[in-house]
């Protein structure tokens, strides 16, 4: 067997951010898609910058000139293309930067289908604000951290940085000896040389770029006992004596979690990272959850109910999300709200289960009253709408995502019943393992489960603003007569009055609620 090995001949370029707000979110495109990637990333969190080198075999579908990817604000330094069989031939390639972080790289001859291995080796810096990979110092020591949901992933290594492109990744840290290191599954080989510690991590399960996490740093591990899976939180340094409350609420939160999707959990293991100076409360990274660490972390002496409640509600919602979006994930980022509506959903049934002294339902109340409050407003918007922007992005992951859709959830729930509620979630998570998903992929699992038309009826929620007000006429004869509408604050006008598509008001119906006719 011989090898064809094909060199991207290119200069040293600097790859920056382009655009203008509100920049709209490129997407890539078909004709070239990743299989499977692996990371080396040599790492000193001292150091205002890193390298590292990415090999990711891709398919090339049809025989392309060039194609994109992801990768911003970055030095490439190498860029070589391989594949089995044939000549060795080298073609030359121009790596240029393209609109929303993307990488042109364009051939001088067509690029000929089938498997294909691009490595490129790169230098970056390391981000200071949180996002993708970034530095911090904590008490003179020195830490590296990650977070790439939405689309940070390419501002730290080159990749396909988009929820579609869901591939498995093996991931290498390269550290300072005095450094330990997490990264989504277990290590697999270990190896110190030269005052540095190389760790080799198992392959993780196909994953989309933005549910990565890597940290490394002067850790301490706190045991998490009595899961089925290894788990552990994980702190600055000096900080293990605050992870009591985390280690003693975990295992029951997952053991609900596991009980109620059927199945144990979906990944090898569980470390919740205590983070400080992390702008989000917390993300569902499998086998790797990041939390604020003044949510993590709580002071034995002066904690209290509120938070412990607030620690309990996070850590189910994360948790959840091992299964709806780590699991089975959105195709797109249309479909956010539906992830963070099911955890919200899933967040408030653990918890009333798990620890009913926190009274639970009275705040799943509280919640869908004031998003109701929010969804009575003129300027509201739809739940569902689509991400074609950063600012369209962030809007979709507000109030109307997590409480607005965990009410509707309940609602349905309630409707079909629990059983079947229970069975159409779990027949999609079965059918979309490890894959991607829509809503509307859900909607026909539970209208499967329930025999009725879930979808149909979640619609009117989920594509127009507003929440229905159903007003009752008494009829003579014990009957009555329902009318729809959108609730809206005293004394606003909407343009369309009524709510439900074409239908503002409905059947009526005997005092005992036989239909009598359908609605109009």
């Amino acid at each position: 067997m011989c090898t064809i090995r094909f060199t991207l001949v290119v200069a040293c370029c600097s790859i920056g951010a382009v655009g203008a707000a509100p920049a709209p979110i490129g997407r890539l495109g078909h004709d070239v898609v990743p299989v499977s990637q692996a990371i080396a990333l040599d790492l000193d969190p001292r150091q205002p910058d890193y390298t590292g080198s990415v090999d990711i075999v891709i398919d090339v579908r049809k025989a392309v000139y060039g194609f994109h990817f992801h990768a911003e604000a970055m030095d490439l330094l190498r860029l070589t293309l391989t594949r089995p069989g044939g000549a060795s031939q080298p073609i030359q390639l121009v790596a240029k930067p393209s609109a929303d972080g993307q990488v042109e790289v364009v051939a001088d001859r067509k690029i000929p289908r089938g498997r294909q291995v691009l490595h490129i080796d790169f230098r970056n810096n390391f981000d200071t604000r949180a996002d993708g990979l970034y530095r911090l110092q904590v008490a003179g020591d020195w830490y590296a951290f990650t977070q790439f949901e939405a689309i940070e992933a390419r501002e730290a290594f080159p990749c396909w940085d988009e929820p579609e492109f869901k591939i498995p990744y093996r991931v290498t840290l390269t550290v300072p000896v005095a450094d330990a290191v997490v990264a989504n599954t277990e290590a697999d080989s270990v190896v110190e040389s030269g005052g540095k510690r190389t760790t080799v991590f198992k392959v993780t399960r196909p994953l989309p770029s933005y549910l990565l996490a890597m940290a490394s740093g002067p850790f301490e591990f706190v045991p998490i006992p009595g899961t089925s899976v290894p788990a552990r939180v994980v702190v600055t340094k000096g900080q293990s004596g605050l992870a009591g409350q985390a280690v003693a609420m975990t295992p029951p939160i997952l053991s609900s979690l596991e009980r109620t999707f059927g199945s144990r959990l979906p990944y090898d293991k569980l470390d919740l990272l205590a983070v400080p100076e992390y702008w989000y409360g917390a993300m569902e990274n499998p086998g790797a959850i990041t939390f604020v660490d003044r949510l993590l972390l709580l002071d034995p002496e002066t904690v209290d109910d509120e938070d412990r409640e607030r620690l309990a509600v996070v850590t189910a919602h994360e948790i959840a999300h091992m299964w709806f979006g780590d699991l089975v994930t959105m195709a797109w980022w249309d479909d956010l709200w539906l992830n963070e509506s099911f955890a919200s959903w899933m967040e408030d049934k653990i918890t009333a289960e798990v620890f009913p002294e926190f009274n639970a339902p009275i705040d799943q109340l509280n919640a869908a009253q004031r998003v109701m409050g929010l969804d009575s407003l003129l300027t509201t918007r739809a739940m569902r709408q689509p991400v074609t922007s950063m600012d369209s992005l962030l809007q979709s992951a507000d109030a109307l995502a997590y409480s607005k859709g965990s009410a509707v959830l309940h609602m349905v729930e309630a409707w079909i019943g629990p059983a079947a509620f229970r069975a159409g979630v779990l027949a999609y998570l079965k059918d979309h393992a490890d894959a991607n998903a829509s809503a509307d992929d859900l909607w026909n699992a539970l209208s499967t489960a329930s025999k009725s038309d879930v979808k149909g009826v979640l619609t009117t929620f989920l594509d127009q603003p507003g929440v229905p007000l159903v007003t009752v006429e008494p009829l003579p004869g014990g009957r009555a007569k329902l009318k729809q509408a959108r609730f809206l604050n005293a004394g606003a006008v909407a343009a369309r009055a009524h709510f439900g598509g074409s239908r503002s008001s409905c059947a009526t119906r005997t005092a005992r609620g036989q239909q009598r006719n359908a609605c109009s």
